[in-house]
């Protein structure tokens, strides 16, 4: 019996392997059959395609090799853009770095500034005190009669030599190298008196009565125009008074200073009284006019701020340099000072000025050529383009290219008389006519004398700069628009920004008003007592600035030794631990989308590849292409065309679909596999025994 079952055995292993073997064979036999009609099937249409009579696959292998061209023409258009712009971003690049000699400008300030400002001490005093130490109206003008003549009015060397005149016939340097350009100048701005409510109590004990006076802030007053007075030179160069009308801005040719010594901005009017110190006076004689401004009250309670300005010129470095000193005549009877520092450059006239005149025109010249093709393709896509996000970059960073150009051409307007040769002797009223009688501001035909507001050409020259810096920040970021195309992780990094764009909005809203929140409670609270908080933009800068640094817990909880740890804990919960990890995570996730995209994306690429290479057609989308040299056919046959083309799109769709769910079935089947297997595998190692339960299969 045991023979017979292994023979039978035997026998039917042979016959299912022989079996096996056959239908292996008639496998064989198919597959290569359907591959014989497959490739007679593109033949045919090959020939039918080559021919000019139809066939599926000549149609599908014209769209192929149209949708391929295509690639191509874009691919090289991207290319010929970007290389486009990298020449393009190499000349910005240049000409960036030569707006200013930043070094030599850096150095120049702060050199010169140390040596005279900070440098001079009060000669009253056995110990350092300089202009930080102003502090009383006293200070002020002991400062001005004992430490300007320090490094003004020099005309000597170290040794004794006597100085050369410069190009105004001016005979004295400041700090030995540096020529004087315009005349020094104070400039005063006065307020009218108010009446001031105070309480009844004070009234009564300051014996005033009910119309209390007092002098009010200088935004709050109206600007005292009346006639004042100032010192002038006579022909026989001695001190004279006479008296000096307001001046307005416009008259002086000078612009409102924004004072930013406290924490709120104060904005100052360009006019108000002058007193100008002459270039061909000695020393002695402007020590003198400061000991009899001061002996004669040229200050009083209605002086709210005092200007003085003077400007030097280096030969070597081609570099002007306007110092303006700003002391405020605060209502509590103190004085504040700060200062403005700008360094400036003016004219082409040497190598380095030209080249960069040179980029300025290769730059501006590109940028309207860019400005062009950006009108063009509005006109071509209207709104569509908005909602490309390069295009609105694009839009921003030539806005920014037209602010800068606008801000050269005022610049320029503002110094082209200086530069072209001004000051020039022959012409009356000019500042080289430096005659006898000379200090209010006028000359000898009684008019004001051409000045020039070196602070304000500062401004724009720093306005110039600034905004070539940003722009130059946003031109090299655009460039990581065309490196997405080279590098993938620098595609995954734009697309992970550019789908977090609406939750970082979002979050930065939110943040700004926590922030916010917190800078009011300190500026309330701890305003009067910390500098940080003593203004609501102070504190606001603070705050945002204590998302870096953290919040000074001593400080605060010396203040208030309740509040302070309390704020401290809420900022630190809610900013630090909640916000800024709800930031973090906001990033990682679409982080982590834009990747899970990317491999699905590529996994089905793959696998629609292999099945296209199995059903000998492709499973995506196929586009369609119209000739319209076939116009003539009639449009019944294009209608036709047009409906076989709908429905071809639609099978093909419903293919994928087809497709794409079968896939997801294979996933599913191969995890339920891999489950069985270990069922199999536990089954195997336990030999058969055991207890299982009864949904073992399930």
């Amino acid at each position: 019996m045991a023979r017979t079952a292994r023979g039978s055995g035997r026998t039917t292993v042979m016959m299912a392997a022989t079996g096996a073997a056959g239908a292996s064979k008639a496998r064989d036999s198919e597959a290569s059959d359907r591959r014989g009609d497959r490739d007679e099937i593109e033949s045919g249409g090959r020939k039918g395609g080559e021919q000019g009579h139809g066939g599926l696959f000549a149609e599908q292998e014209k769209e192929r090799a149209l949708a391929a061209e295509e690639v191509k023409v874009r691919a090289r258009r991207k290319l010929m853009e970007m290389l486009a712009f990298i020449v393009f971003l190499v000349l910005f690049t240049c000409n960036a770095l030569m707006q200013r000699p930043v070094e030599a400008s850096h150095d120049f300030s702060k050199e010169f500034t140390a040596a005279t400002l900070e440098g001079a001490s009060f000669s009253s005093t056995t110990y350092f005190k300089g202009i930080r130490d102003v502090g009383t109206v006293d200070d002020f003008w002991t400062w001005m009669v004992e430490c300007p003549m320090q490094y003004l009015y020099i005309d000597r060397s170290y040794n004794g030599s006597l100085f050369g005149p410069d190009f105004q016939g001016t005979t004295w340097r400041v700090n030995g190298n540096n020529v004087i350009v315009q005349r020094p100048r104070l400039r005063q701005v006065r307020v009218e008196p108010q009446t001031c409510k105070i309480p009844k109590r004070m009234k009564a004990k300051v014996g005033y009565g009910d119309q209390q006076t007092c002098i009010p802030k200088v935004q709050d007053a109206e600007i005292d125009k009346t006639t004042w007075w100032a010192l002038e030179l006579n022909s026989s160069f001695v001190m004279v008074q006479r008296p000096v009308p307001f001046y307005s801005a416009s008259q002086l040719s000078s612009s409102s200073f924004t004072s930013r010594a406290s924490g709120s901005p104060l904005s100052y009017d360009g006019g108000g009284f002058i007193q100008d110190f002459p270039l061909n006076m000695s020393n002695a004689q402007f020590v003198g006019f400061l000991q009899a401004l001061r002996a004669g009250g040229w200050t009083d309670s209605r002086t709210r701020a005092v200007f003085f300005d003077y400007v030097v010129y280096n030969v070597a470095l081609n570099l002007f340099l306007s110092t303006r000193l700003l002391f405020e005549f605060l209502p509590y009877g103190f004085v504040r000072s700060s200062n403005s520092i700008r360094v400036m450059r003016f004219g082409y006239v040497r190598l380095s000025d030209l080249s960069l005149l040179v980029l300025d025109i290769f730059v501006y010249v590109t940028v309207f050529i860019w400005l062009g093709l950006l009108i063009l393709r509005v006109s071509k896509e209207r709104r569509r383009v908005l909602r490309d996000v390069w295009f609105c970059i694009d839009l921003v960073n030539i806005v920014i290219f037209m602010i800068t150009l606008g801000y050269k051409v005022q610049y320029y307007n503002m110094v082209k008389d200086f530069i072209g040769g001004y000051p020039d002797p022959s012409v009356a009223g000019s500042p080289s006519q430096e005659s006898p009688v000379f200090g209010s501001g006028r000359g000898e035909t009684g008019f004001l004398q051409r000045y020039m507001d070196f602070d304000a050409l500062g401004w724009y020259s720093n306005q110039i700069t600034n905004w070539t810096g940003f722009n130059a920040l946003i031109t090299w970021l655009k460039f990581l628009g065309y490196l997405q195309y080279l590098n993938p992780a620098v595609s995954r990094l734009i697309l992970t920004l550019a789908r977090s764009a609406k939750d970082v909005t979002i979050f930065t809203i939110l943040l700004a008003i926590a922030l916010w929140a917190f800078a009011l409670a300190l500026y309330v609270s701890f305003g009067s007592e910390m500098d940080e908080f003593k203004s609501v933009n102070l504190a606001y800068i603070n705050v945002c600035k204590s998302l870096v640094q953290g919040l000074d817990f001593d400080k605060i909880r010396q203040v208030n030794v309740f509040l302070g740890p309390l704020l401290f804990l809420l900022f630190q919960f809610i900013c630090f631990f909640f916000l800024l990890n709800m930031f973090i995570a906001i990033i990682m996730e679409s982080y982590e989308i834009v990747r899970e995209q990317e491999e699905k994306v590529t996994l089905m690429s793959y696998l629609r590849e292999k099945l296209s290479h199995v059903i000998g057609t492709t499973v995506h989308p196929v586009p369609v292409h119209i000739d319209n040299n076939d116009s003539d056919k009639g449009a019944g046959r294009e209608e036709a065309n047009l409906e076989d083309n709908g429905k071809v799109q639609q099978n093909v769709q419903k293919i994928q679909a087809d497709i794409e769910l079968v896939l997801a079935s294979l996933v599913d089947f191969r995890k339920e596999m891999r489950s069985l297997g270990k069922k199999v595998h536990q089954i195997t190692e336990t030999g058969g025994k055991g207890h299982y339960p009864t949904n073992f299969l399930e």
